[in-house]
Parts: C-alpha cells; sequence; structure tokens
C-alpha cells in the first residue's frame, strides 16, 4: 500500500509540471509589447464632460495636455494655446497603446493660403475619447 502511494505522488510531482505546461498556455496570450492602434473619436465642445471641459477653459490660452476618466471612457486633450487669428485646426495624427502606456500625437495645422480667416485670437485644441484604459498617457 505504502508503495503504491508513493509512485502516485512521485507521478504527480513529475507529470503535474508538464500536463501544465502543455495546456496552460493556448493561443490567446496577448503581448503588451506590441504596439496596438486605438480606436478612437474626435468629439465636441458639447460631448465633452463638464468637469474635463471646465479643465479645459481654464488651461486654454496655453499649451497643455490634459486627461480625463469617467466610468465608461478615457478622454485626452492637447491644446496649442493662443493663436493670434483663426483658421487653425488640430490633427491627430496617431493613438497606440505600447507596455501599458499610451502614445498620443497630434499636430497644429495653420491656416491655408486661400482661407478667409479674422484676425481675433483663436484657442486651437482637440479632444478625442477613447475606450477605459487605465495605462498613464504620453504626449509625442
Amino acid at each position: 500500500m505504502k508503495s503504491i502511494k508513493n509512485i502516485r505522488i512521485v507521478c504527480a510531482i513529475i507529470f503535474f509540471p508538464i500536463i501544465m505546461q502543455l495546456t496552460g498556455c493556448s493561443g490567446n496570450y496577448i503581448n503588451d509589447n506590441e504596439a496596438k492602434t486605438l480606436d478612437y473619436t474626435v468629439i465636441e465642445e458639447t460631448q465633452i464632460p463638464e468637469e474635463f471641459l471646465n479643465q479645459i477653459m481654464e488651461k486654454k490660452a496655453e499649451n497643455f495636455e490634459l486627461t480625463y476618466r469617467d466610468n465608461e471612457y478615457l478622454y485626452i486633450a492637447k491644446g496649442y494655446g493662443e493663436q493670434e487669428t483663426s483658421g487653425y485646426s488640430v490633427a491627430v495624427t496617431n493613438l497606440t497603446t505600447e507596455n501599458e502606456v499610451v502614445y498620443f500625437e497630434s499636430k497644429l495645422l495653420e491656416p491655408q493660403e486661400n482661407e478667409n480667416v479674422n484676425h481675433n485670437s483663436s484657442f486651437p485644441y482637440v479632444v478625442i475619447k477613447t475606450e477605459l484604459i487605465e495605462f498613464p498617457v504620453i504626449f509625442k
């Protein structure tokens, strides 16, 4: 009796790790080190959560980089401060996640040569919303 019990223990010690390795890792592994492009939506001022909009309005005269999370989305805002005329806009050029970090890239677009601009100051900024991710955001 004792030898059968010992054989079972030895078999369990030998075969358990092998079985775990064979069945433990199936094809659903996601490598966080690979860059993944995120879907996003550029939103209008009326769609920005009020608390976040207040932060943007306080900072809009200067360059700013802000994030905001609610229970559903991650919001990212980038502003380029006061510009001398109208006609400026902001383009989102990249939104990716890699190594547990979200990377946000945008650029300021100047008025086109044939565009009518007024000489009132403008404060171009963009706000996007994307899936709720708890990673830190790095602005490029």
